[in-house]
């Protein structure tokens, strides 16, 4: 028999991908939505569609990524059960307010932040902007401690158009971890200005 295109697929593998840092993220800080982990699909990552309908940033990842008017960028054509992860080191321990800036037409939007699987934020509604050049933000308040972590954005819901850029996190009630030498043997305390 002809055996040109014989080829044993019992023992082909398909190689995964590791899921590191694209880049480095601290809390507190400011994470861009399109900085998501290296890793690729499945990994980093989860989306409805195959491609990048944006066509910008990181054209061979299949996250839809576009460049925003007034510089940097953001995404598009978010849906649901799609998430992104990032790898983020937290610099202190407690109550931080994340505030996501996104645009939206209709109701109905809603997403989770997962910290290493755990739910730390329970769902987040965002209302319409008007239009999706309307950018707006939604703040939650999230418990984290400190350390190496991976952050999951995860959509619940995705009624409408929704766009997202980006995510910062500030500091509402925290401790920081003391280096073991006089008043810093064990932590000391932080909050945010105004809640002395």
């Amino acid at each position: 028999p002809d055996r040109r295109f014989n080829f044993n697929f019992s023992s082909s593998k398909i190689v995964q991908l590791p899921q590191t840092s694209f880049k480095e993220h601290t809390i507190p800080g400011s994470i861009e939505f399109e900085d998501f982990d290296n890793g690729g699909a499945s990994v980093a990552y989860a989306d409805a569609t195959f491609g990048n309908s944006g066509g910008a940033y990181r054209p061979n990842e299949s996250v839809d990524i576009e460049a925003k008017t007034g510089g940097g960028y953001n995404l598009l054509d978010v849906n649901v059960n799609e998430w992104l992860e990032y790898t983020v080191t937290v610099k202190s321990l407690g109550k931080f307010t994340a505030s996501i800036d996104y645009a939206a037409i209709g109701a109905g939007n809603e997403a989770i932040l997962y910290m290493d699987g755990s739910d730390v934020s329970q769902t987040i509604s965002f209302p319409s902007t008007g239009d999706l050049n309307t950018w707006s933000n939604k703040t939650v308040d999230v418990q984290l401690t400190t350390g190496t972590h991976v952050l999951k954005f995860f959509i619940k819901n995705g009624a409408s158009e929704l766009k997202l850029d980006k995510m910062v996190f500030t500091e509402k009630e925290v401790v920081y971890p003391g280096d073991g030498i006089g008043l810093n043997k064990t932590f000391w305390k932080a909050t945010a200005p105004g809640t002395w």
